[in-house]
This record gives structure tokens, sequence and C-alpha cells, in this order.
């Protein structure tokens, strides 16, 4: 049985995702297992560079800039090796790509950010758009996408952006949306 203590969350949901991977046409025969902390706590920014609407954002991804994330992170590894150590996979299993690499070496993200935009209140001050993705005091703007979900759902975004988009759009086809 794999268990590992910070990979849940205090509610007893599940933090961590084990997920195997093809390397690709370069090396098609190849399988990686890859470990991702679905729930972090370091959290990213994302600021203005400029005044200028040409001007790409700041975007800083706060990879691991919270110390609980290193550590939920080096416990997936661990029980991505555990599975990978049991059978049949372990007949497969080959060798491990640089076990001996700082975890911030072999981290990256793989692309699902949201909250850049969060829903909320009105007198919230972090709150950018409301329940239906209207933005606060700009009129017939909406923002229909993860960048609305106030935290990090325990998944992968695509099905609840997918639900989010659906909602807002039953709201801007309804009469009581106007």
């Amino acid at each position: 049985m794999l268990t590992a203590s910070s990979a849940r969350t205090p509610t007893g949901d599940h933090d961590l995702q084990v997920f195997p991977m093809s390397a690709g046409a370069a090396a098609p025969s190849v399988v990686c297992l890859f470990v991702s902390v679905t729930l972090p706590v370091s959290r990213a920014r994302v600021a203005l560079r400029s005044g200028r609407p040409d001007d790409p954002p700041c975007i800083d991804p706060g990879l691991l800039s919270d110390p609980a994330d290193p550590a939920a992170l080096a416990e997936a590894e661990e029980l991505a090796r555990a599975l990978a150590a049991t059978p049949p996979l372990s007949d497969l299993v080959t060798r491990e790509l640089r076990p001996d690499a700082p975890i911030a070496e072999r981290t990256s993200t793989y692309h699902h950010p949201v909250g850049t935009s969060r829903m909320g209140p009105a007198g919230d001050p972090g709150a950018v758009v409301d329940h239906a993705g209207r933005v606060h005091g700009v009129a017939r703007l909406r923002v229909v996408d993860a960048s609305i979900m106030p935290s990090i759902p325990a998944a992968n975004t695509n099905l609840p952006t997918m639900m989010v988009a659906e909602r807002i759009a039953s709201f801007m086809t309804s009469s009581e949306d106007a």
C-alpha cells in the first residue's frame, strides 16, 4: 500500500498526481512517471509591466516558494519510486533519470494556472469578477476561464474550466443576468 502524510489535504483529499507520459517521438519506447502536487501552497504573481497594453505582464510562477511544496513533492517522488518498483512495472523500468538532481532543477509547471482574476464579492480586495464572471467596476466585460477560480482544484483544470464556462454561459443567456 502506498501512503504519504503530506500527500493529503487536511480534509483527506489527495494532494498529488502520478502520471505516466511518453517521452515522445524522440524516444517512443521511453515512458516517464511524472509527479505533481496538485494543491500547492506556493503562489504565483502576475503584475502589469507598464500601462501599455502591448507590454507583456510580469509573471513569476512562484514554484516551490513555500517550504511545504518541496517536501510534498519529495514524498510524491517516493510514491512514484514505490510504484515503479512494483511488478509488472518494475520489469520494465531500467533507470531513474537525474535522481540526484535537486528538486528545484527537476521542477516545472504543466501549465494549469488559476486564480489570476479571482472570483469573489465586490468588497473583496483580491476579487476581480463576481459569480457570473462580470469584472467588478467594468460594464459589459466578463472573464470566463480558469483564471477566475479562487483556488486550484485538486485535478487538471480542463473539466473544471468547462464547467465554469457552461455555468457562466447559462447566466449570460438567462433573463436574470441582463
